[in-house]
């Protein structure tokens, strides 16, 4: 790895990657919540799958090129940290979250995952998702609505 003098050219760049970064982040809960999956993780996922395929396929190196990589990268990366809390949350023992950073690192003052810290271990899929495992959803609770301002709460 290398450092470079920094240019005008370059910076725009990276200011219309950030900026598609964020929106990306912002709009792909939005997104998840559309897709007409019983499972919300499932649509994290497919959201997830969009992100890294948009990457992928995005070729150049201007600034709108930048930019709507920015934007797959942000749908990509919120939607991969969301589903790692939520799994992370159901088989994590309570003394493991008891320390600050972890907390922090898993958004453990949401009121959700209050409720999962609450419960045994063994129940926490169950009560909360409806299903013993990932593989077999039965949902009958509402999601929970989760906006960019209830994270950084």
């Amino acid at each position: 790895m290398n450092f470079k003098k920094p240019t005008k050219k370059g910076a725009a760049n990276t200011a219309s990657m950030l900026a598609g970064a964020t929106v990306g982040a912002m709009v792909s809960d939005a997104v998840a919540s559309i897709i007409p999956l019983d499972n919300p993780t499932y649509a994290r996922l497919a959201v997830l799958g969009v992100g890294v395929l948009g990457m992928l396929t995005i070729n150049g190196s201007g600034a709108v090129a930048e930019g709507a990589k920015g934007a797959f990268a942000g749908m990509a990366i919120h939607q991969g940290v969301k589903v790692s809390r939520e799994n992370l949350v159901k088989v994590l023992p309570a003394s493991a979250t008891a320390n600050s950073f972890v907390a922090d690192a898993l958004a453990l003052s949401e009121v959700q995952v209050k409720q999962a810290l609450a419960m045994p271990l063994q129940n926490r899929n169950k009560e909360l998702y409806g299903m013993s495992s990932l593989g077999n959803p039965n949902f009958e609770q509402p999601r929970p609505v989760i906006t960019p301002m209830s994270l950084l709460a």
